[in-house]
C-alpha cells in the first residue's frame, strides 16, 4: 500500500528563461557592455539546450543543477550551430538579428514544449516503508545521465562535422580573382604619390584567375570619368596569372586624385574589381 503521494508542477524555470528568451531582443539593441555580454552568453550557451533539455528528457536524468548545467551546454552548441546551418541556406543570411530573433523563437518553442509535457505528465513520488539504499538511488540516476552524454556528445560530434563538411564544400565552390597592385619595389608597397603633371606613372597590375575556367579580363585606369588607359584582353586559364607594368598621365589638374584602376570580367559593362590610388599631382 503507497504510504504518501506527491505531485510535482513547478514550471518556473521554464517562464524564467521564457521571459529571458522574450526580452533577448531589447537587450542586445542597448548600449550596455556589462548586461549584454553576459545575457548574451547565456542565452546562447545555456538557454537553448535547457529549454530541449526540459521538452525532450525527463528531468530525472539530470537530478543535479551541475548535469543540468553541462547538458543544456552541450545541447545548446548543437542548437546554435543547426540554427546557423539553417539560416545560412535563408536570404536574410547569418547576423545579429536573425541570430537573436532564431534563439529566442528556439527557446520559447521547446519551453512551451516542455511546459506541456510536464502538464500531461503527473508526477508521483510513492513513499515505500522499505528503506532504499542511497546507491540504489543513485545508481539509475547516473545510468540515465552518464546515457544522455553519449547522446549530447554524439550530436554535438555530428552537427560539427556537418559544420566543417558544409564549410569545407562553401570554399571549394567558392570562386575568386585576385587582382592587386605593386609598387615600385615589386610589393604592395612604395606606390607612387607625388607626381608632376606630364611625368608618366608607373605601377604594376598583378591578376590571378582562381574562378575554375578561363577567363578574359581587361583593365581601366580612369581619373572619374576619363578614361587615362587600358589593356588588352588578357585570357588566363585557371590558377594563370598575370603581372605586367602599366602607365599612364594624369591630366593638368593639380591637387589630390583619385585614380581608379578597374578590372572587367569577360563580357560584363560593370567592373568586377575595382582598386585606388590616390595622388598629390603637382
Amino acid at each position: 500500500m503507497l504510504k504518501g503521494l506527491k505531485v510535482q508542477s513547478n514550471n518556473f524555470d521554464l517562464l524564467l528563461i521564457t521571459l529571458l528568451a522574450l526580452l533577448l531582443p531589447v537587450v542586445v539593441q542597448l548600449s550596455l557592455p556589462w548586461l549584454r555580454v553576459p545575457f548574451g552568453l547565456i542565452m546562447v550557451l545555456l538557454a537553448p539546450g535547457y529549454a530541449m533539455l526540459q521538452a525532450i528528457f525527463n528531468s530525472e536524468v539530470a537530478p543535479d543543477w551541475i548535469s543540468r548545467l553541462a547538458l543544456s551546454f552541450g545541447l545548446s552548441l548543437t542548437a546554435v550551430a543547426l540554427l546557423v546551418l539553417i539560416l545560412n541556406l535563408l536570404p536574410q543570411g547569418i547576423n545579429l538579428w536573425s541570430i537573436t530573433i532564431s534563439v529566442s523563437l528556439w527557446v520559447i518553442l521547446f519551453s512551451v514544449i516542455a511546459v506541456i509535457r510536464r502538464g500531461n505528465q503527473t508526477r508521483l513520488i510513492v513513499e515505500e516503508p522499505k528503506e532504499v539504499s542511497t546507491l540504489e538511488k543513485w545508481q539509475p540516476a547516473q545510468n540515465s545521465s552518464s546515457r544522455l552524454i553519449y547522446i549530447v556528445g554524439g550530436l554535438v560530434v555530428v552537427v560539427l562535422l556537418s559544420l566543417l563538411l558544409i564549410e569545407l564544400q562553401s570554399s571549394r565552390s567558392e570562386h575568386l580573382t585576385e587582382f592587386y597592385i605593386l609598387g615600385s619595389t615589386g610589393k604592395a608597397e612604395n606606390y607612387p604619390y607625388n607626381v608632376v603633371i606630364g611625368q608618366p606613372i608607373k605601377i604594376q597590375a598583378g591578376i590571378t584567375n582562381r574562378e575554375n575556367r578561363q577567363v578574359s579580363y581587361r583593365i581601366e585606369i580612369r581619373d572619374g570619368l576619363e578614361v587615362l588607359a587600358r589593356t588588352e584582353v588578357i585570357k588566363l586559364e585557371n590558377e594563370g596569372f598575370w603581372l605586367q607594368p602599366l602607365q599612364f598621365n594624369v591630366g593638368s589638374q593639380v591637387g589630390i586624385r583619385t585614380i581608379d584602376l578597374l578590372l572587367y570580367f569577360d563580357n560584363n559593362l560593370d567592373p568586377y574589381r575595382q582598386l585606388r590610388l590616390r595622388l598629390n599631382v603637382n
